[in-house]
C-alpha cells in the first residue's frame, strides 16, 4: 500500500503499520486469521469518513466537489489480502466451469 494517504476514522496510517515491525505484523496477522476463521470483521472497520474534494472551478458551487469515503487501513489491508488470495481460486473456478468455491476454502487462505 502507498504511503502518505489519508487515514480513516481510527486515525491509523499505513506508515504506522509498516513501522511497527514484526510485533505489529504478527498482531495484524493474528487478527486477520481470527476474522477469516470466524467469518466476521470488527464493526469499526465498517465506518467510513466522507469528505468532499474540490474539483476545478468555483469553490462556492457544490457541483465542483466530489465525495470520497476514507476507510480504515486495517480494512483496506484485509480486503487487499483477501483479493490476492481469492483471485487465483476464482480464475481456476472459471476455467473449470465451476461457479462456487469449495467448502473449507477460507481455512486454506489463512495468513501464516
Amino acid at each position: 500500500m502507498k504511503n502518505h494517504r489519508s487515514p480513516g476514522d481510527d486515525g491509523l496510517v499505513i506508515e504506522g503499520i509498516k513501522a511497527g515491525g514484526e510485533i505489529i505484523l504478527k498482531s495484524v496477522s493474528e487478527l486477520f486469521n481470527k476474522c477469516l476463521h470466524e467469518g466476521t470483521i470488527p464493526k469499526d472497520w465498517n465506518n467510513a469518513v466522507r469528505v468532499l474534494l474540490q474539483k476545478k472551478g468555483d469553490n462556492t458551487k457544490l457541483e465542483n466537489y466530489r465525495p470520497i469515503s476514507l476507510l480504515t487501513y486495517m480494512y483496506k489491508l484485509f480486503t487487499e489480502i483477501l483479493t490476492k488470495r481469492l483471485t487465483p481460486l476464482l480464475d481456476m473456478a472459471q476455467m473449470t466451469g465451476r461457479i462456487c468455491i469449495p467448502y473449507g476454502t477460507f481455512a486454506s487462505i489463512c495468513i501464516p
